[in-house]
């Protein structure tokens, strides 16, 4: 279900690589390497707020 928000991206300065919201994100949309900043692909992000929930690290940015 999407929301308000038109766009999700990572914060590279917050995103440590933990991969929680890859783990958590229900269309695998998004990528990257342990203990590197992912990336959330944005053709096939759902706006689900998945990963935006998921984060500890408040990483994930929604605009």
């Amino acid at each position: 279900m999407a929301d308000q928000y038109s766009h999700y991206e990572i914060d590279t300065k917050k995103c440590v690589g933990c991969g929680l919201c890859a783990q958590n994100c229900p269309v695998s949309v998004i990528s990257g390497d342990p203990g590197k900043t992912h990336v959330i692909d944005q053709e096939g992000c759902i706006k689900c707020n998945a990963c935006f929930d998921v984060c500890p690290y408040e990483a994930v940015i929604r605009s």
